[in-house]
This record gives C-alpha cells, sequence and structure tokens, in this order.
C-alpha cells in the first residue's frame, strides 16, 4: 500500500510540475503575441532619452502616441509620436503605410468572397 501512496504523490506532483512549466509558456506566449515588432531602439528627437522596446499597437494615421513595451523591465510606456526623432516618425509613417495596405488587400479579398 505505501509503494502505490508513493506512487500516486509521484505522479500528482510531476502534474504539478508541468503545469506550471506550461502556465508560464502561456504567459510568456501572450505578453509575446501583443507585440507587433521587434524590439528596437526608440530616441526622442533632441536625444535625451532611448529606449530599446517593440511596439505593441499597429499605429494609426493622426495618432498622438504609440505604446511601446520596454524591452529591459517589460513595462509598457506611452511616448509622444511629436517627440519622437525623425527617423522613429519615418518608421511609424512606413508602418502606418503597411497596415493600411494590408488591411486593403484583406478588405479585398474577403469582400471578393474569399475568405
Amino acid at each position: 500500500m505505501g509503494g502505490m501512496h508513493s506512487q500516486r504523490k509521484y505522479i500528482a506532483h510531476a502534474i504539478d510540475l508541468i503545469a506550471s512549466q506550461c502556465a508560464v509558456v502561456l504567459a510568456v506566449c501572450i505578453c509575446k503575441a501583443d507585440e507587433i515588432d521587434a524590439a528596437r531602439q526608440w530616441s526622442t528627437a533632441d536625444g535625451r532619452f532611448t529606449v530599446t522596446a517593440s511596439m505593441i499597437d499597429s499605429p494609426k494615421p493622426g495618432s498622438k502616441s504609440i505604446s511601446l513595451r520596454r524591452k529591459d523591465t517589460g513595462v509598457t510606456i506611452q511616448v509622444p509620436v511629436a517627440v519622437l526623432s525623425q527617423s522613429d516618425q519615418d518608421y511609424l509613417r512606413e508602418r502606418i503605410t503597411h497596415t493600411s495596405e494590408n488591411a486593403s488587400a484583406k478588405h479585398l479579398h474577403c469582400s471578393a468572397g474569399n475568405f
């Protein structure tokens, strides 16, 4: 009887361990799922502030700010577009164009009855 009890205890412990590892993997996947770009360096126009972060929302035309997830801390920050360097603003403009083109292509594809 003692052997059966220790086997059950071992199996229960193994299941708990696997479940906790799955929870960690799931949490990491969920956190990464909302990032739309790989981390890159963002800077203010005056060069006083730089951060390595990934964009977590698709930029929209006329957006006043963007949401970035800091690579070092995982904290989400809001950054006004107007304070970004010219190269970062150009990058955002390119992303907006790319996002708009993809949305238009998907719309045309779906409206043609191809899902």
